[in-house]
């Protein structure tokens, strides 16, 4: 299993594409108030799972800003679940943060070392914590 972690503006050019050559899918996280992003099609993409969270992993005022919840964990979950592929792609719109503890956890999950998803990353521990209490 292969990690990448893409920001908006990258997965929507679609560089990236040249690089992968087995089936792999998408978890995809935009801001609550943009649209989705505009992700390239391709016969090898079995699937993308779409996801609107905040990065913010605390916070005042629940009503007005979302956050990565544990639906959204089981939502990953149930999504990398079903499918059998080389490649998870995550993708959030700057590719620090959200997408970044997303692969972070699900490389914890599957015995991947994910020390490589600090530094230039900076994983939102929300997201990350939520999804490795998954696990136990």
């Amino acid at each position: 299993m292969k990690f990448l972690v893409l920001s908006r503006y990258n997965i929507e050019k679609g560089l990236w594409l040249s690089g992968i050559e087995e089936p792999y899918i998408i978890i995809s996280v935009t801001d609550p108030d943009r649209m989705d992003a505009d992700i390239p099609n391709n016969p090898l993409c079995c699937g993308i799972l779409r996801l609107k969270f905040w990065d913010l992993i605390n916070i005042y005022n629940e009503n007005y800003h979302r956050l990565f919840n544990l639906d959204d964990a089981v939502a990953i979950k149930i999504f990398v679940d079903k499918h059998d592929v080389g490649y998870i792609i995550c993708q959030c719109e700057a590719g620090i943060s959200r997408s970044a503890a997303i692969a972070a956890a699900l490389c914890k999950r599957f015995n991947i070392n994910n020390d490589f998803f600090s530094s230039p990353y900076n994983p939102n521990m929300l997201v990350y914590d939520t999804l490795v209490s998954l696990q136990k």
